[in-house]
């Protein structure tokens, strides 16, 4: 089993993610309005409370240069 840093891969990937949320948040709530950095640094954080800051992950998940 291979360790993955998951702040790193959240602050390597941000725009991705933040992309990402924000077009999950818009089509489940078409006509609500919100901060999209202020709702990925609460999940961010929401996600920091829940993962420890290294997991294991299956090497299948992992690929290295």
């Amino acid at each position: 089993m291979a360790r993955v840093n998951v702040n790193g891969i959240i602050s390597d990937l941000d725009r991705s993610f933040k992309s990402a949320l924000d077009k999950t948040i818009k089509k489940a709530f078409p006509d609500q309005a919100f901060d999209r950095d202020a709702l990925f640094r609460d999940f961010t954080r929401a996600v920091g409370n829940e993962c420890k800051d290294w997991e294991q992950v299956l090497d299948r998940h992992v690929e290295a240069d």
